[in-house]
């Protein structure tokens, strides 16, 4: 039986998520001025997995104009990995150029997102749907049909709120917006549903059986922003959550800590051991200087971590639901952003999504470190 060749030694690295290997194989391939597009792609790709977003930027952008679509497409999620966000919707685009796809679509509509513009990115994050494995599907409801915009007067609607608990925190602030309709019914995750009861007429739990007949439309949380025409400028302001009475009298006085911390997210979620700190001993420069209480175990549902939330001085987050929880709430909180971040975090410090929190980028520990000195210059001088 022949050797394998380098190449293909590579290819077969890569396809069995042996990334370190393969990227160095395909390096190997490559040495000595070889030109070949897709082996630089692969190589790319390779290295995209790894993180090592650099490297895999010096290996392809030589081949930038190749009408091989995977060299535009993967040069994108270079980009958009170092938040070179104008650099991602360029590649996105020539990629576009060349073939179009679902999963396309959806890379050239984050990076829109991230940079702002949220007509054409709402727009093309419809494709989402269409994407093998994304967690967003259609409703398949007999009956009962995808609302279009259409004039909701007189008129019922079901609203889906997709994807994990963050998400769906996110865009409840639009359902307000459908006051007009005759019936609202909301569909959510059993632990948001008290927080989303006085939002809308009707709130089934997601993970239980219910029934969405007599509703005459269905639509997708996620796809609200497009059909009320979000802009930046235009995004429903936060607080738009409420603690419901019975969830504050439950804890009220059972939280005397200053600062809260969560600093792991959801493990189920593919980013989310990269959206966590390795360990919560990284925190230990906070313990220092505030009173600390570790908010990670579960306690009831996001009303009882609601009202938690409304005892303390301060929320610290990484990327994940309680952080959503807070700004929506207008609560402040300081959110710990891992090298890539999502698109609706953009850039610098601030979100219009949630006015109410400050967003720190960089290492754990510079971010940390930042945490403390500033916790430090809050704290009261004895005298």
């Amino acid at each position: 039986m022949a050797e394998l060749s380098l190449s293909d030694r590579a290819l077969q690295a890569v396809r069995e998520g042996r990334f370190a290997e393969g990227a160095a194989l395909y390096a190997e391939h490559l040495a000595g001025g070889r030109r070949d597009p897709g082996a630089a792609a692969n190589c790319a790709i390779a290295l995209r997995r790894l993180r090592r977003w650099e490297e895999g930027l010096r290996i392809l952008e030589p081949y930038r104009g190749e009408t091989l679509p995977a060299v535009p497409y993967t040069l994108g999620h270079l980009y958009s990995g170092l938040r070179r966000w104008p650099e991602a919707v360029d590649a996105f685009r020539e990629a576009a150029r060349l073939q179009t796809s679902p999963d396309l679509d959806l890379s050239l509509a984050r990076a829109l997102l991230a940079l702002g513009d949220y007509e054409e990115g709402f727009r093309l994050f419809e494709s989402r749907v269409d994407v093998p494995g994304f967690p967003a599907r259609r409703l398949q409801t007999p009956g009962v049909a995808e609302w279009r915009g259409e004039d909701l007067t007189g008129r019922s609607i079901l609203v889906w709120m997709e994807q994990g608990l963050g998400d769906q925190i996110q865009f409840a602030r639009f359902l307000p917006q459908l006051r007009g309709a005759a019936r609202v019914g909301v569909a959510c995750h059993s632990a948001v549903a008290p927080l989303l009861t006085p939002l809308a007429d009707e709130v089934f739990a997601r993970d239980k059986p219910f029934a969405a007949r007599g509703y005459h439309y269905w639509t997708l949380s996620m796809s609200l922003p497009r059909h009320f025409g979000t802009r930046r400028e235009t995004v429903p302001p936060a607080p738009y959550l409420r603690t419901p009475q019975a969830y504050r009298a439950k804890w009220r006085g059972k939280v005397p800590e200053k600062v809260g911390v969560v600093w792991q997210a959801n493990p189920k979620n593919p980013d989310g051991p990269l959206r966590s700190l390795p360990s919560p001993d990284l925190l230990d420069p906070l313990r220092e200087v505030a009173t600390v209480v570790d908010l990670q175990a579960p306690r009831g549902d996001l009303a009882d971590m609601a009202a938690i939330l409304e005892q303390l001085d301060l929320l610290v987050s990484v990327d994940t639901a309680p952080a959503h929880l807070a700004g929506a709430l207008g609560l402040p909180a300081w959110v710990m952003l891992a090298d890539v971040s999502d698109w609706r975090w953009g850039e610098g410090e601030a979100t219009p999504w949630y006015p109410s929190l400050r967003l720190f980028r960089g290492r754990w520990e510079e971010m940390i470190a930042k945490m403390a000195a500033e916790l430090a210059e809050r704290a009261p001088t004895g005298g």
